[in-house]
């Protein structure tokens, strides 16, 4: 039941986060990716400190706290800059080749190592949009770069959400993440109409808070390895979400590795059922 549950919240995160992305994307052609990044994640923070008790203000300095607020400050700005030049499911898609990585070193058996080959062969699949023309390459290489820091987020968020109890640990690292971004917009500083301000409330709602809040509860009830192959399933989520709040089109090969990734994502969920239940069972 904690393994289902914890699959549930990952799976929500992932369209709620989607729907976030889509929200924020008219901001980076107004603001810049850099500013927009910046904004969505300071007024995240600015909410997540409703919830954080003094108490907990030195454990803002603690070595997982920072290394979740470096993994958060870094995707942030290196996703919103691949947004600048590829569309929404290609970036997410060369995101989360780092997810995958992380899960073919983690696998223990060979069910885990043929799932992760299913996984990486659908964001293969997908990622045959890139066409590698030379506009692509900055985006390519934010993409990848946002992949690298997803991988620490994974690895630190699990860990700090067992030092730290609740919504807190997320409140400390936001507010962390915040502060490491700022030096950033000294030269990308741009301000912020009304409009764009509730814009950019709405998706810092969308993303990053409710997600990593979403993911963070996750990381309590399921493993590394079953964690980075469901969040596989966000390039789905980005095809559908950028298909119906952005009009952007999928090519039909995109949809075949939609549709790889989505088997790969089912088996792991049943898969780690499955070796819950046997744990289980031993147990007793």
């Amino acid at each position: 039941m904690r393994f289902l549950l914890g699959s549930a919240l990952l799976l929500t995160s992932l369209i709620v986060s989607q729907v976030g992305t889509a929200l924020a994307y008219g901001l980076i052609a107004d603001l810049g990716p850099t500013m927009s990044a910046w904004l969505r994640l300071t007024l995240g923070a600015m909410i997540a400190c409703l919830f954080l008790r003094r108490r907990y203000l030195p454990y803002l300095f603690n070595r997982h706290v920072c290394c979740l607020a470096t993994a958060v400050a870094g995707m942030a700005l290196c996703f919103t800059n691949a947004l600048n030049y590829i569309p929404i499911p290609t970036a997410t898609a060369l995101q989360f080749l780092g997810p995958f990585f992380l899960a073919v070193a983690v696998a223990k058996n060979k069910i885990d190592y043929g799932i992760s080959l299913l996984a990486i062969t659908g964001m293969a699949l997908i990622s045959l949009q890139v066409n590698g023309a030379q506009g692509d390459w900055p985006g390519i290489c934010w993409a990848g770069l946002s992949g690298a820091f997803w991988v620490l987020y994974i690895v630190s968020a699990r860990k700090t959400a067992l030092d730290l109890p609740g919504f807190r640990c997320l409140a400390l690292a936001m507010v962390m993440a915040s502060l490491l971004m700022s030096p950033f917009i000294i030269t990308a500083f741009s301000m912020p109409s009304g409009q764009q301000l509730l814009v950019a409330l709405a998706a810092a709602v969308f993303l990053p808070l409710l997600p990593y809040f979403l993911e963070m509860s996750a990381l309590r009830l399921i493993n590394t390895w079953t964690f980075s192959i469901v969040v596989s399933l966000e390039p789905c989520a980005a095809i559908i979400i950028s298909r119906l709040m952005l009009k952007q089109h999928t090519p039909a090969i995109q949809l075949v590795g939609v549709m790889l990734i989505v088997m790969a994502g089912m088996a792991a969920i049943f898969s780690g059922q499955y070796r819950a239940r046997r744990r289980q069972g031993r147990n007793t």
